[in-house]
């Protein structure tokens, strides 16, 4: 029970085919690791936080990122995906994640555990296309969801739209919407994202373009009013870089602040992903690792 009782805040009365199922909340748990806020996100993975994080340089890019919490949890997902560039322009993309709940064990009237598992989980599949011009990204995608909680199931269908400006050489704004219902009613797992990068040094390391940026994000959400999210970053471009967050989340409880880590490698066409969040509510230490692949022409 001690496993199962922050799970039941995910799950709720059925939605409606518009929505995305309660269980969608799963995805807050790896949220939590993002180390950029969330409209700012970025790559093929990124653009399930904000449809325009992946703007299509490439011809084609690939990539998967795993998530994992500790086993009094036992939430533990994968996201991944696909972007193909039709041209400069215009880009396309597919991404697909599942989150689950494992080693639910079933009992009845006696603390035996009884033959089988109890199945938690939330998936979905989604398509996205955008375009490209003149420094500002625009992107739109459908996800359809389904979820399982033991023998209750449930789905939906949402839409999302994200824009990402590179307004000056240093400024970029984003914004970004998550889980939005395709009728635009009212809906508990859908939140509304912004996001604000600026470069406070750019200059470079012995050839390569190095900046330190300052960051700020606001999560708008129904239920739970905003959150904050204030960022620093250290960026050799296209080599590494190193970035700190901290965020005021309010959750399921009070509002408090937590700190979040985040590193990427580039080697080449391949880029190595680490993060480590102190996940919503204090629930322990979350992880998140992830590799993308850069098919150049």
């Amino acid at each position: 029970m001690r496993k199962l009782a922050p799970i039941l805040l995910f799950f709720g009365p059925v939605t409606v085919q518009a929505q995305a199922p309660e269980s969608a909340n799963l995805w807050n748990v790896p949220f939590s690791t993002l180390a950029r806020p969330a409209a700012l996100a970025r790559g093929v993975t990124g653009s399930f936080w904000n449809p325009a994080g992946q703007p299509g340089r490439s011809r084609l890019a690939t990539a998967a990122q795993f998530f994992q919490t500790p086993d009094v949890i036992g939430l533990t997902g994968v996201l991944a995906g696909a972007s193909f560039g039709l041209t400069r322009v215009i880009n396309l993309g597919l991404l697909a994640g599942r989150m689950e709940v494992r080693d639910l064990v079933r009992t009845s009237t006696t603390p035996l555990i009884e033959q089988g598992d109890i199945p938690v989980y939330e998936q979905f599949l989604g398509l996205r296309a955008g375009v490209t011009f003149a420094g500002i990204s625009g992107s739109a995608s459908i996800s359809v969801h389904d979820s399982r909680f033991d023998t209750d199931e449930d789905g939906g269908v949402t839409a999302d739209f994200g824009v990402r400006a590179q307004l000056t050489p240093r400024l970029m704004v984003a914004a970004a919407t998550h889980f939005l219902p395709v009728d635009l009613s009212r809906s508990n797992t859908t939140f509304y994202y912004t996001g604000i990068e600026y470069a406070l040094l750019d200059s470079d390391i012995s050839g390569t373009p190095a900046r330190i940026l300052g960051r700020y994000g606001a999560n708008y959400r129904t239920d739970f009013g905003w959150d904050h999210h204030l960022g620093v970053g250290f960026e050799l471009v296209r080599t590494f870089s190193f970035d700190l967050g901290l965020v005021r989340e309010r959750g399921f409880g009070e509002g408090n602040w937590r700190p979040v880590l985040g590193m990427e490698l580039q080697v080449g066409r391949y880029g190595i992903q680490v993060a480590r969040g102190s996940g919503i509510n204090d629930i322990g230490a979350i992880f998140r690792v992830g590799l993308e692949v850069e098919i150049v022409p």
